[in-house]
């Protein structure tokens, strides 16, 4: 009978699996399932079972349950109901699985995941079918991440841990009393002598040191084990693992590669391959001709392949050579641990088969389309740039798009031209047109290298699933068991997008992977790219169940070589790092060193949250160390949450708050935004970016419905909209769009809320419904407009914060005479001068400083574009004015005399044309006090007029409400 994998979890070797749900466990378990009561293992069961026996010293099996899935297929949680002479047991039938050949599991804590292991992949093959019970019995001892296939087994002599503590100095751990021990390298002794233990209680094991002498230093070339003997039973050999030396000085000293050339150096006469695994004992390459194994697809898949040997040279690194033209042939690493050998696919692969299982190595000359070459964008400031963030599938999955099928979903999709949408007799252009029409100048795409999805039946999901950081996801391109496809597709994408001057940013998450313990990363040098807790347990500071360590230098230069292969390779123009306050601050400069030496205006950003704790957050990349990564740029919440209140609840912000609600603390975070600050601690508004949504938490219309629906009408909600992404947009500092909030995108469940969080909710809910452009053309009118300010109007980027001190106020209506309702920003650019006004929820104001002046943007587009303002311009509720005064402006077309804007009464629509809104009354807030939004007038026209030719076409704005 035999056994997968028997180590400790300070070990935390090699796993196999493919969870597709673990990117996003933090969002809470699926209900527990409460496995049947029915029989006890010794009968037999009425159909195939498997049954996970489970052992704890401590008797406590209250506390721990079990998460198992099918291979790619969501996991739940089981806990253990029954009890044999063994400990307490759970059993489920073979068949709640669509894959009957294996099974994932991890140990967690039951209802949460306070505390989880790695994930175990189980072939059944490794185990014998008892046919006396129908049932795979499998044999789980608490510290072990350990499957035995009988209680004999889990009970017998373990060594459950022998590393390097340091470089001089042995640990080993045992399940039962030992006696002595002898040390060996490559079968020669080393040291021997008495197992002098002491007991931990912590963790139920003898434990005891053995210390080489201040002379000894550990040759990594050689393969060392320990031999100990027991009071009773046999003698047990155990590998010593060096993961306790990753962080010694001799280690790092020895040890590191700096080199830019892991993975494949091809050349049409050779290719050249190297591995840095300075912990494996040995390192093999086996090269394929199909990239596609017989496994998951039986008439495209072969599994025969030709092996090579590595051969062990310096710093870790093993080198391979191969002379002849290996362009198109795929590769794997075979490495051995002291748990054995695994087959893993190279963490360098540049390209790979189906799935992401065996890497490609590929002539990239051949991959480049016409004028590749040639192929740029304009050099921009960090503060010009405005990313619209979106999903690969989002643009053309949802039948509104009416382009080609064989491009919906997928990278080509995201350039066909010539789509459109057509109702009520208005037109309008959908997809890569519709991107372009908008104006922004960068398009952020959330993930696209290669996820841990079954690329042969594409489901969604967002891709903060890692799996090869440099590959791209097949699922994307028109055949994703060619890799040479994908490549070729993605190109055509950056190119297409380029001629418009418009750059792509990756987002990238190297924080964590799918799953540890089957990440290439953990099978090459297990326990080196990871954080540990101090029980052995991956961290989970992400949420994803383990955590990648950038403070060690291979990761950090991982991360390097990464994002500088992008750049160069695909002419990325810019990074979205996800949550990159868990990364070192001086990997994130190292980073930014390396791109900045590639394309000097590479643009740089991410979440920098404060996550981890300890001395994460004190050399983490986060908002309160963001000043010490020059040219990287933050997110800021501070002002995303101020604007529209909080990111999922009812909490209401500026633009749905009555005076009374708007406190400092929310003027002093809007205020330090618009300048281009989120924190004291920043000199630059480069690492300032504001924005009001993006793909996690409630789309932006949604946001407003959730906490505002009860209160406004259907036009005032989307004034709501225009206004809070005008902030933004009119801020100094990056401003960042969330693709569809310019036609009040939504993502309704169905039952009358809304989905916060659809990283794996079907297409239909991720989706751009393009008939929502038809229906709020004004507010796409009106993004267009406020892009085009921002991009076009160096005032509005300015690029120092000197510069914005000199040029930039920002005052609440209580600094200027008003309620706290009003915002004034003036941005003064050379001679020219731009004045806007942003009023919130509530009462009508009248200014009268605009006299004279050029309207270049209204929010309600009452008053003509380059009209001239009177002395006196009354504002309805979430109003948005920009104004434009000074030395030479002029309208565009000066040969006509500019039109006089009254402004006293904005016209007005026909009653017909009013929501059903009160017109003077005390609104409840959502704590039940009295709101005092007082609607004095109504003005906001709920007709949208559209020119069609000579003639006018009306039609209503219809968006449910679902509150």
């Amino acid at each position: 009978m035999k056994k997968l994998f028997t180590i400790l979890l300070a070990s935390l070797m090699v796993f196999g699996s493919t969870d597709k749900s673990a990117p996003k466990r933090a969002v809470g378990p699926k209900p527990t399932l409460e496995v049947e009561k029915v029989l006890t293992p010794e009968q037999a069961y009425a159909e195939p079972h498997i049954v996970f026996h489970y052992f704890r010293n401590d008797a406590n099996y209250a506390r721990y349950a079990m998460w198992i899935w099918g291979q790619d297929e969501d996991g739940s949680e089981y806990n253990f109901t029954e009890t044999d002479a063994y400990g307490k047991y759970l059993h489920v039938p073979v068949a709640n699985f669509t894959d009957q050949t294996q099974i994932n599991f991890l140990l967690k804590t039951k209802g949460s995941w306070e505390w989880q292991t790695p994930d175990v992949n189980i072939q059944y093959s490794d185990f014998t079918f008892d046919t006396v019970t129908n049932a795979y019995h499998f044999y789980l001892v608490n510290g072990l991440i350990t499957v035995f296939a009988s209680a004999e087994e889990a009970k017998a002599n373990q060594v459950t841990e022998s590393i390097f503590a340091s470089k001089n100095t042995v640990r080993v751990s045992t399940n039962n009393e030992p006696t002595t021990f002898v040390i060996k390298a490559d079968g020669t002794n080393v040291t021997s002598g008495a197992a002098e233990h002491t007991y931990n209680n912590n963790t139920w094991s003898y434990v005891f040191t053995v210390n080489l002498g201040a002379a000894f230093l550990p040759d990594f070339s050689k393969a060392y084990t320990v031999e100990v003997a027991f009071t009773a039973g046999s003698a047990v050999i155990s590998e010593i693992g060096l993961s306790g030396l990753f962080d010694d000085p001799y280690f790092i000293e020895n040890m590191t590669y700096n080199g830019q050339d892991l993975g494949v150096t091809y050349s049409p006469t050779k290719s050249t391959f190297k591995a840095w695994a300075p912990t494996a004992s040995e390192l093999k390459l086996r090269i394929y001709e199909s990239g596609t194994p017989v496994a998951l697809n039986a008439d495209l898949g072969n599994d025969t392949y030709t092996e090579h040997d590595f051969v062990r040279t310096e710093k870790g690194v093993w080198s391979a050579e191969l002379a002849g033209d290996y362009h198109g042939k795929y590769y794997t690493f075979v490495a051995k641990h002291p748990t054995g050998y695994v087959e893993l696919i190279d963490p360098y692969a540049k390209s790979a088969g189906i799935n992401g299982v065996r890497g490609m190595i590929v002539d990239f000359s051949k991959t480049n389309p016409t004028g590749w070459d040639e192929v740029d964008y304009p050099v921009k400031s960090h503060t010009e740039i405005i990313p619209y963030e979106l999903h690969v599938a989002d643009l053309t999955a949802d039948e509104s798009w009416n382009g080609s099928e064989e491009n919906r979903k997928r990278f080509l999709g995201l350039i066909e031209e010539g789509t459109t949408y057509t109702a009520g007799g208005v037109t309008v252009k959908t997809g890569f047109d519709h991107i372009k029409e908008l104006g922004i100048n960068a398009l952020q795409i959330i993930p696209f290298y290669d996820q841990a999805n079954d690329e042969r039946e594409p489901s969604f999901n967002w891709g903060y699933n890692p799996q090869n950081y440099d590959v791209l996801e097949g699922s994307y391109s028109s055949n994703p068991y060619d890799g040479l496809v994908r490549i070729r597709e993605f190109k055509q994408v950056v190119k297409a997008y380029a001629a418009e001057d418009i750059r792509i940013i990756m987002d990238v998450v190297y924080n964590h992977v799918a799953n540890l313990g089957g990440h290439s990363f953990n099978k090459l040098v297990p326990g080196y790219y990871f954080r540990y807790n101090a029980d052995g347990s991956p961290t989970n500071a992400s949420g994803c169940g383990n955590d990648t360590a950038s403070e060690r230098i291979m990761m950090e230069n991982f991360m390097r070589d990464s994002t500088a292969f992008w750049t160069k390779e695909y002419k990325i123009g810019g990074f979205r790092f996800d949550l990159m306050g868990l990364h070192t601050v001086k990997s994130m400069n190292t980073v930014r060193n390396r791109l900045v030496e590639i394309r000097p205006d590479i643009f740089i950003i991410g979440e920098a949250w404060d996550m981890g704790g300890g001395s994460v957050s004190a050399n983490g990349a986060n908002q309160n160390n963001i000043h010490k990564v020059p040219g990287v740029g933050a997110f800021n919440d501070k002002l995303r949450d101020s604007v529209k209140g909080d990111t999922n609840g009812k909490a209401r912000g500026f633009v749905q708050q009555a005076a009374s609600e708007i406190y400092q603390g929310t003027k002093n975070s809007i205020k330090d935004g618009m300048l281009g600050k989120i924190s004291g601690t920043q000199s630059s508004p480069v690492q300032t970016v504001n924005y009001v949504a993006c793909h996690d938490n409630l789309a932006l219309y949604d946001k407003l419905v959730n906490a505002g629906g009860h209160l406004f009408g259907l036009d005032q909600l989307a004034q709501q909209n225009i206004q809070a992404e005008a902030i933004s947009l009119l801020s100094q500092g990056v401003s960042f769009i969330h693709a569809g909030s310019e036609i009040l995108r939504s993502k309704p469940l169905g039952d009358g809320k809304f989905d916060h969080n659809s990283y794996q909710s079907p297409y239909s809910v991720n989706s751009i419904k393009w008939n929502e452009k038809v229906t709020n053309l004004n507010v796409f009118e009106r993004y267009k407009e406020l892009i085009a300010i921002k991009r076009d109007t160096p005032g509005f980027h300015y690029t120092t914060s000197a510069e914005i001190s000199a040029n930039v106020s920002v005052k609440f209506g209580s600094e200027i005479g008003y309620q706290d309702t009003l915002i004034k920003l003036v941005v003064v650019d050379g001679e020219t001068t731009y004045t806007a006004y942003f009023l919130g929820a509530g009462t009508r104001v009248r200014i009268n400083d605009l006299e004279g002046q050029y309207v270049l943007f209204d929010s309600t587009n009452t008053m003509e574009k380059w009209s001239v303002l009177g002395k006196s311009v009354s504002l309805s509720s979430n109003a948005t004015i920009v104004t434009v005064s000074g030395e030479g402006v002029t309208p565009p077309d000066s040969s006509e005399e500019p039109v006089t804007s009254s402004s006293e009464e904005p016209s007005t629509p026909p009653a017909t044309s009013t929501p059903d809104l009160p017109s003077s009354e005390t609104l409840p807030s959502e704590e039940g006090e009295e709101a005092n939004l007082t609607w004095l007038y109504i003005t906001i026209p709920s007709l949208t007029v559209v020119g069609v030719g000579v003639g006018l076409i009306l039609f209503f704005r219809k968006k449910k409400l679902s509150v």
